[in-house]
């Protein structure tokens, strides 16, 4: 090979490299395929169903939290799911090669607060949105598991024209939501 065509193969190489380096990688793609996601300039993974980018290989337990807007971090249990594999816990200061086979998403949970709070019963963990969707609402409410999961809205208005003015709520969350959605609400 002459010096011209050392050149030309150089060049075709850096090419193909920075084609491979400015893309962003789709973890959840290349999961399912089976595949390890190449070196790239930045990966898209979900976090609670929601997408984010991250500009590096590796993260830490803490660091998928924060980039979630968790905080703080040692108020959530963050999961990571491998696909064809149940959820695997994750510490704050774990590392996770992003770029490990079949890393698909990751999935955080409030813990129950102990930092003495008044608070309702918690048997069961929600998705962090409906957590924060509840909160917000100004309810108290309860979660509670018999079997089915359930949220308890306390004090709840009803509109004019019924027997009472408030009542406790009942919501039962059905097995496979949020993919399953919510059927029917119970009242006194």
């Amino acid at each position: 090979m002459n010096r011209n065509e050392n050149v030309a193969a150089v060049s075709r190489i850096e090419d193909l490299l920075e084609d491979i380096l400015d893309e962003i990688v789709e973890l959840e793609v290349y999961a399912k395929e089976g595949k390890r996601p190449p070196l790239a300039k930045a990966y898209r993974f979900k976090i609670n169903d929601k997408a984010y980018v991250w500009n590096k290989p590796h993260i830490t337990g803490r660091e998928v939290l924060v980039l979630a807007g968790l905080t703080p971090p040692e108020n959530y249990t963050l999961r990571v799911k491998l696909v064809g594999h149940k959820p695997h816990k994750v510490e704050l200061d774990e590392r996770i090669d992003l770029r490990h086979p079949g890393t698909e998403k990751f999935r955080a949970i409030r813990k129950e607060q102990t930092d003495g709070e008044v608070q309702g019963r918690r048997d069961a963990p929600l998705l962090d949105a409906d957590t924060a969707f509840l909160e917000a609402y100004g309810h108290n409410f309860d979660i509670v598991k018999d079997g089915s999961t359930w949220v308890i809205l306390h004090d709840f208005p009803i509109p004019a024209g019924f027997n009472h003015q408030r009542v406790s709520l009942a919501i039962r969350i059905e097995q496979g939501y949020p993919m399953t959605q919510l059927d029917m609400l119970y009242g006194p």
